[in-house]
């Protein structure tokens, strides 16, 4: 899912659709992509798919949850942001 996920922003085409409705922003899917898309700078491009945001409080709630949980997806972003560097696509 990650690096699929990068390969897509490194892409600068690959944009929200206007006319998207915006995510909940609360459910563990829109929590890990919008945990993702932070690690990778992304967020910001992304801003109008989850008017919500990610807050700090939030971001470390999910975290916690995603460390608990037994899904490979949450596992892969846990290791991904215990990293603590970012594989972003533009090379931040």
């Amino acid at each position: 899912m990650l690096e699929r996920l990068k390969r897509l922003l490194a892409k600068p085409e690959k944009q929200p659709e206007a006319d998207a409705p915006p995510n909940c922003g609360e459910c563990p899917k829109c929590l890990r992509t919008l945990l993702t898309l932070e690690y990778f700078g992304a967020l910001p491009r992304f801003a109008a798919c989850f008017p919500r945001g990610l807050g700090g409080a939030q971001r470390a709630e999910m975290l916690a949850k995603l460390g608990a949980s037994a899904s490979p997806l949450d596992r892969e972003v846990v290791r991904l942001l215990s990293k603590g560097t970012s594989d972003a696509p533009d090379g931040r």
